[in-house]
């Protein structure tokens, strides 16, 4: 992977993250640029790398190949197209856009271009999550009845300051952990059709949603709920599959997947490659370089960032209206 030259624009914590893991995949990183000298600068030294405090300098000085695009989400698409317009291969952070008007913009360059634009739905390298679509897949569990997931964060003392800025970031914590959640009903479960959903804000003065909750339908009937929560205590990642003949339990921090099925009817713990959690940025980022050489093609196209983004803001209707609102796949 040495050959593979990557930049990186936003060098904040998840931009950190992509650059261990460049580091670790063996690709050589180039540059960083960030509009914060101080954070960006720092990033670029710890990587070994050259600063840029503009990144459209980064673009012009550098011989890139790939870029990873970790900025707030309303300038993803700024971002992301400059990139594809030098002839570069992207890794575009979640939210995939602010607006949908953004998003169909990166959908469309995305088509017209022979470039990679690839989307940071990490929880689908997750080996447990994988490996419970498997599960389902494979007819192990019988036929789905339902899935459950809950992402919760102490958010109350957020160092980015964007996530809680509606126009930076589009929304509040729909836009931050429901968006990887309902990735993850579409990747293991299937598409959605409908959505209903309730959110509130607990914290005074908080300017967008921090506690919320979907209930999202799949083509096929599997109801999934899904709980996005900033201001309970304890972070809780998990989620879990049930079928007919079985369920699995996902954990995460250590990495834990828990079957039960017809065959062994108590909860097993399996083995996985690895307990690390943050193992999935590995996975990530080896797929995308794998992507840029041209040895694979993308498990996560913009298409699933658009959708994705249909979904989230198909349940704001619906908690305006207090109506099941349909988001059916144009």
């Amino acid at each position: 992977m040495a050959d593979v030259r990557i930049g990186l624009i936003g060098a904040g914590t998840v931009g950190g993250w992509h650059l261990t893991s460049y580091q670790r995949a063996g690709a050589t990183i180039v540059a960083v640029a960030d509009p914060n000298e101080q954070l960006g600068r720092g990033r670029a030294a710890e990587y070994g790398s050259t600063f840029y405090q503009d990144y459209r300098e980064m673009l012009a000085a550098e011989q890139l190949d790939a870029v990873s695009v970790c900025t707030p989400p309303h300038l993803h698409r700024e971002h992301a197209l400059t990139c594809m317009d030098h002839g570069l291969h992207v890794l575009c952070e979640k939210p995939f856009a602010a607006s949908m008007e953004d998003a169909r913009a990166m959908v469309a360059a995305a088509e017209q271009s022979d470039r990679v634009l690839q989307v940071g739905f990490v929880h689908r390298f997750y080996e447990p999550a994988q490996r419970a679509r498997q599960y389902g897949a494979d007819g192990t569990l019988g036929t789905l009845i339902s899935f459950h997931n809950r992402f919760a964060v102490n958010n109350r003392q957020n160092d980015r300051d964007w996530v809680l800025d509606p126009r930076r970031a589009g929304g509040g914590t729909y836009m931050d952990t429901a968006m990887h959640s309902v990735d993850l009903f579409r990747f293991v479960i299937g598409e959605i059709v409908a959505v209903s959903a309730h959110h509130r804000t607990v914290a005074a003065g908080m300017p967008v949603e921090d506690t919320g909750v979907l209930v999202v339908r799949s083509e096929t009937g599997v109801l999934g709920v899904i709980e996005a929560d900033w201001m309970t205590p304890v972070t809780d990642y998990t989620f879990a599959v049930y079928g007919t003949d079985g369920a699995v339990k996902v954990g995460y921090d250590p990495a834990e997947l828990l079957a039960w099925t017809r065959q062994t009817p108590t909860w097993q713990r399996e083995s996985l490659e690895s307990d690390d959690a943050m193992a999935r940025f590995d996975r990530e980022i080896d797929h995308f370089l794998q992507c840029v050489q041209g040895k694979a093609t993308p498990a996560v196209t913009a298409y699933d960032g658009l959708r994705a983004l249909e979904v989230i803001q198909a349940a704001y209707e619906s908690a305006a209206t207090r109506t099941e609102v349909p988001c059916s796949p144009a």
